[in-house]
């Protein structure tokens, strides 16, 4: 299974290569990128899979179990935790109040896409 995975610093990066090993599916990491514009550039033009957080799809489609075109059932990843932090000295130009406006917009980013 060729793959297009973040870098190794990636949590997804090493999650896809051990659920692909776990079921048995030999995989290959045909690019490693550090960029999500870059894996979707490869991904649509059919180089691979890839395991990326839902509010980065874009026009990637997420791989259900509807639309799953592989011969296996791909594994099930493993949750990812994200916070985000501020500085009790936060810069002028972002504060509080825009640090809860990027958390809302992703939130209801993530509320938007197919599970991948």
């Amino acid at each position: 299974m060729p793959l297009i995975l973040f870098d190794e610093s990636c949590h997804f990066h090493h999650a896809a290569i051990q659920g692909l090993s776990q079921i048995n599916v030999a995989s290959q990491v045909v690019c490693s990128a550090n960029s999500v514009g870059a894996i979707s550039s490869l991904i649509l033009t059919g180089q691979g899979i890839t395991v990326v957080a839902k509010s980065s799809l874009g026009q990637m489609t997420a791989l259900t179990k509807a639309n799953n075109p592989l011969p296996f059932v791909l594994p099930k990843l493993p949750e990812v935790i994200i916070e985000m932090v501020i500085t009790a000295n936060a810069h002028p130009n972002f504060g509080r109040a825009q640090l809860s406006i990027v958390c809302d917009n992703y939130l209801q980013s993530m509320s938007d896409h197919s599970v991948v």
